[in-house]
């Protein structure tokens, strides 16, 4: 490298050094960056200076050289900067012409945009990582592209309020996301294989990021009146209002929220959980000025609006949560929904009520009809009126449906489930934790899901659901018990006779399998055809007793042509603590088997 720098340095110092002098000899008296780029390209196309010294040198002239020289050196590293950058500039642009992704129509460049930008995660980076920003630092197309986007700049939050003036206005007219929530909003089971990617560098590692993004949240919140006075001017471009005050600013945020919102789509106004459950007196009365004709989707978590308010009119989603109200009774909330025909999602969570008695001893309560929410997709209950307002508002059968029963099982517990004739597979849970949940014929879509507390008795947990609910189309039974009795067992098998698959989990009486004979007076679960067996204690007798009495004595009732029995033709054995191989072998004669050794519980089969 230095037989090809070497010949060339010489000349261009000297070139340099030649025009420096002359400068230093007129009146030029200044700093190299006032050196302008003219100045450096002239140096480029002027001759070698003359190599005589011509007289005797003295220390002025020295000092002169050493100045000019010095001078020289920068200059020299400004020129060769300078010029290799506009030509590695020039290279870089063609380049980037010949890349795959520079080829694509603008029009496809500012869909991939939105979605990358639209994305949970794009908004858990600090803003100068963040599209639209970085987009517009990678290249003069991509910059054009993002700025001729308007959608790109719609979402203002607590980490870009500083600049909201330039989003509003690269925005144009199109309506605006508002949020203000910590970097925890962002964050969702949803987003694990997001979480998962490369999204985040190494320098990340420690959180700090994350912790200066919390610092704007916490900033704006404190400032909240200055950053929504600045926005209130385009309250006609709202779609959507997403807010997350701290525990001493609650009544804050719904107090600066008094005028009509005309376009609002969306109002979210929530709490952690930890601050507890509002009282219904801190309700905030005068919201929107109860003028939100749009609003379509009402989230409050922690937060109070009357039950008599205009804004539940027309929704499609509401989720109410963590609320005690003292004024208002289980009946105004069933108003309320009355004026919700087209509601497709509902959820209320750990609201308080007056008990029945106190409000029947009051007055006479004027008991709304029920009325039919034909377009529920999900309801989500969990409160004590569970059963009461399921019965009220008659869900369609495609409904998917959370309860939380609670301990008052007999009470809470739901007469009536709309979506059980859509359940193909249901599994019962009791071990650390109590649940009940159903998916469709096809496995795809959990439509069913009960959860109850741990004092519920064990007994009314397994045959509640057989005994009051009807599953027309259940062919698949999950049960993991670690404790259930024969006749617990029996009677569930009998409430449930179409269930062509079996699957025992941590059952630990082994007498329950036995009970699974045929004998003349018992034939549980005549159309079994798969069992499995998963951490279960086995006695080899048993299993084979199962086994041959499913074959043979079908086989004799089938000769005499008894229909709806069919003869067990798969056993599959899963983690069992004894395994006679020899009786394997026998049974593999008989029917298929099939070992496993999986920590997977699985249902479908």
């Amino acid at each position: 490298m230095e037989d090809i720098l070497l010949p060339a340095v010489p000349k261009l110092i000297q070139s340099l050094y030649h025009h420096i002098s002359c400068k230093l000899d007129r009146d030029w008296d200044g700093d190299i960056g006032e050196i302008e780029l003219d100045h450096i390209y002239e140096y480029y196309r002027s001759h070698n200076p003359d190599d005589a010294n011509n007289g005797n040198p003295t220390i002025q002239s020295l000092e002169k050289e050493y100045e000019a020289l010095k001078l020289t050196r920068d200059l020299a590293a400004k020129a060769v900067y300078s010029y290799t950058g506009q030509l590695m500039s020039a290279v870089n642009y063609k380049r980037s012409q010949l890349i795959p992704v520079q080829r694509l129509p603008e029009e496809l460049l500012s869909i991939i945009f939105g979605i990358v930008g639209s994305s949970r995660g794009n908004y858990r980076f600090p803003l100068i990582k963040r599209e639209p920003l970085n987009l517009t630092a990678v290249s003069r197309t991509w910059r054009e592209v993002a700025l001729n986007t308007p959608r790109l700049w719609t979402k203002i939050d607590a980490f870009n309020a500083r600049i909201a003036p330039l989003f509003i206005k690269r925005s144009k007219q199109l309506p605006l996301q508002i949020e203000i929530v910590p970097t925890s909003f962002y964050s969702s089971p949803d987003d694990v294989e997001e979480d998962n990617s490369d999204d985040y560098s190494e320098d990340d590692s420690d959180g700090s990021e994350h912790l200066n993004l919390d610092h704007a949240y916490w900033s704006q919140v404190h400032y909240f009146s200055q950053f929504i006075e600045l926005l209130i001017p385009h309250r006609g471009r709202w779609s959507s209002l997403t807010l997350q005050p701290t525990s001493r600013r609650r009544g804050t945020f719904a107090r600066k929220l008094t005028f009509p919102v005309f376009h609002l789509e969306t109002f979210c106004l929530t709490s952690p959980g930890w601050f507890g459950v509002v009282d219904e007196s801190h309700s905030a009365v005068n919201l929107f000025s109860e003028v939100a004709p749009r609003l379509r989707d009402l989230h409050l978590a922690g937060h109070c609006l009357p039950l008599s308010s205009a804004i539940f009119h027309g929704l499609t989603s509401l989720h109410l949560e963590r609320i005690r109200y003292n004024r208002s009774s289980v009946y105004q909330l069933l108003r309320a929904l009355n004026e919700c025909p087209d509601l497709e999602k509902l959820a209320l969570i750990e609201l308080v009520f007056p008990p029945f008695s106190a409000i029947h001893a009051s007055s006479a309560p004027i008991i709304p009809k029920p009325t039919p929410l034909h377009s529920l997709q999900k309801v989500v209950l969990r409160l004590p009126t569970s059963s009461f307002i399921l019965r009220s508002i008659h869900p369609p059968p495609t409904v998917h449906l959370e309860m939380d029963v609670g301990d008052h099982f007999q009470a809470y517990f739901p007469d009536t489930v709309p979506n059980a004739s859509r359940i193909g597979t249901l599994f019962v849970k009791l071990s650390y934790n109590y649940a009940i949940s159903g998916w469709t014929l096809d496995g795809d879509e959990k439509v069913l899901n009960l959860e109850f507390d741990y004092e519920a008795s064990r007994p009314d947990v397994l045959r509640s659901p057989s005994r009051i609910l009807f599953f027309p189309c259940l062919e698949s039974l999950a049960l993991r018990c670690l404790g259930v009795n024969i006749s617990t067992f029996a009677e569930i098998l009998r409430n449930l006779p179409t269930i062509t698959t079996l699957s025992l989990s941590e059952v630990w009486f082994p007498p329950i399998l036995a009970s699974l004979i045929i004998t003349p007076s018992s034939h549980l679960a005549p159309r079994l055809r798969t069992l499995r067996i998963d951490r279960t204690p086995l006695r080899a007798s048993t299993i084979v007793k199962v086994v041959k009495s499913r074959l043979s004595q079908v086989s004799v009732r089938a000769s005499e042509s008894e229909s709806g029995e069919v003869p067990l033709d798969r056993l599959i054995l899963s983690r069992c603590y004894e395994k006679d191989h020899k009786i394997v072998a026998e049974l593999a004669t008989h029917i298929k088997i099939v070992m496993e050794d999986s920590n997977e519980f699985p249902l479908f089969l």
